[in-house]
């Protein structure tokens, strides 16, 4: 539900409809380096295992 009214808050700003993802991955938290950055290698492999647990579903990132 929540991938919905993000979807309608988006384009309620006016994002093109091609700019709006398909799906959503909602996460806890970003995972962080030591230095505080959003650490992208780690965020790759939480959304990688939880597609793996995830129904079969279309999993393209």
């Amino acid at each position: 539900m929540k991938s919905l009214t993000l979807r309608k808050y988006l384009r309620g700003l006016g994002v093109a409809d091609y700019k709006v993802p398909d799906r959503f991955e909602f996460i806890d938290s970003l995972p962080l380096t030591p230095v505080g950055k959003p650490n992208k290698v780690a965020l790759r492999e939480v959304i990688r295992q939880r597609l793996q647990l995830a129904p079969q579903q279309d999993n393209t990132l």
